[in-house]
């Protein structure tokens, strides 16, 4: 569902339809992010997968070279929870 609200009818997410590495890395980032959130405020249990933290893990290097990227990462995970929630 993360996905779909970065399109240009709904979000129109800065660099959604941008087809490189970075970008699409981003996306997923989003894409977890927001599935946890929105987990969460439903009540549905979920735990931890090692690829969860392995995937996460990897993400751990831009944000230390950059700490306000997650920030950013956070404000569109936001959205996209919101979005999601006020559209079930």
């Amino acid at each position: 569902m993360s996905h779909s609200t970065g399109i240009k009818d709904r979000l129109n997410r800065k660099d959604f339809y941008i087809n490189d590495i970075i970008s699409y890395g981003k996306e997923e980032l989003i894409a977890e992010l927001t599935a946890a959130f929105v987990a969460s405020l439903l009540g549905i249990n979920s735990s931890i997968k090692e690829e969860n933290v392995s995937y996460l893990n990897s993400w751990i290097k831009k944000i230390k070279e950059e700490p306000t990227y997650i920030f950013h990462i956070l404000n569109d995970v936001n959205k996209n929870a919101s979005y999601i929630l006020n559209h079930l």
